[in-house]
């Protein structure tokens, strides 16, 4: 039959096929619309279910060259014009030129770039091939990466001779640093740190047993902080009892120190200890350390008293010369 309108091809068993005026195609099933293609003024290619809210449609603006897949109303997939593909408002994003895919992003950076969480149920691979076995955490270089492993509470790696450890004895709270086979630092149970010990002293913060450079150092020294203030006496007196030395040091481990092989000049701290104790400090192992930074202090005022006795000197002498006629 036809009409002016459209015209209806019958086929069998009350399925027919009819082209719109419009230049739509449908499919009509014992009298339900299932089915149409259909061309539009706008050059739109749509293949739409009965309902309408299902189909594949190409090109929704004038030549964009893309084709859009929707489903129950919602549009889930676009193939750009340029490849890439971008599935449900961003969840999947295929770029073709680059071969990233995005998950929850449509700029992926990588390979693959993830926008969210992630679950992965599968086995994950280093760049040698390798699965890696429970406990073990995958590292990544600017190059590859690698398994590293967690052992007794440890971090390690592949050859075992660089870790962080947890708790070396039993409850120790202390957490170690280790490279190349040996222990470069630990943090103590209290939050000392220790860089160089295998023990740190627990009334100092940090104890470093090495060398320490610094291009400036300043320590707390405002009178705000500062209470009982009392000028420094007999200053030079008391560096004159002093004894300056030149030593080497021992080359055994001690109190789980290793010095270096080396002649310095110092103090001994027993010997400080007795005209001015408040720069020497005991540990609990009874080994002795010395501020000498404060030896300063007792320098100026020692430098200041001497120069005292030089002016008192130069006036005596000059009496004596004027006596003399000199």
């Amino acid at each position: 039959s036809a009409t002016t309108t459209q015209t209806t091809l019958d086929i069998t068993d009350g399925n027919s096929l009819t082209l719109q005026a419009s230049g739509s195609l449908s499919f009509t099933q014992t009298g339900t619309n299932t089915l149409e293609l259909a061309v539009t003024q706008t050059d739109a290619t749509k293949i739409i279910d009965g309902d309408s809210d299902t189909q594949i449609q190409l090109e929704e603006g004038s030549d964009d060259d893309t084709i859009r897949f929707d489903t129950a109303g919602s549009e889930r997939m676009i193939i750009q014009a340029n490849g890439d593909i971008n599935l449900a408002s961003n969840t999947l994003f295929i770029d073709e030129s680059g071969s990233h895919v995005g998950i929850g992003t449509i700029t992926p950076g990588q390979t693959l770039t993830v926008s969210g969480t992630a679950q992965v149920t599968g086995i994950l691979y280093d760049s040698s091939g390798d699965a890696g076995t429970k406990g073990q955490v995958l590292s990544s270089t600017s190059t590859q990466t690698d398994w590293i492993s967690f052992s007794t509470n440890s971090l390690v790696d592949d050859d075992g001779d660089t870790q962080i450890q947890l708790e070396e004895g039993s409850d120790d709270d202390t957490i170690r640093f280790d490279t190349g086979g040996t222990q470069r630092m630990l943090i103590s149970n209290t939050g000392n740190v220790g860089i160089g010990v295998t023990s740190v002293n627990a009334s100092a913060t940090l104890e470093v047993n090495g060398d320490i450079y610094a291009t400036n150092m300043h320590l707390t020294s405002d009178a705000r902080y500062k209470t009982n203030i009392q000028d420094l006496t007999q200053a030079l007196e008391t560096v004159l009892q002093l004894r300056g030395v030149k030593h080497d040091w021992v080359q055994t481990t001690v109190n789980g120190k290793q010095f270096p092989q080396e002649t310095t000049l110092g103090l001994i701290a027993q010997e400080l200890e007795q005209h001015l104790p408040e720069l020497v400090r005991t540990d609990a192992q009874g080994y002795k350390t010395v501020d000498y930074t404060k030896l300063t202090v007792l320098l100026i005022e020692a430098i200041k008293a001497q120069q005292k006795q030089i002016d008192a000197q130069e006036i005596r002498l000059k009496r004596i010369e004027k006596h003399l006629g000199l």
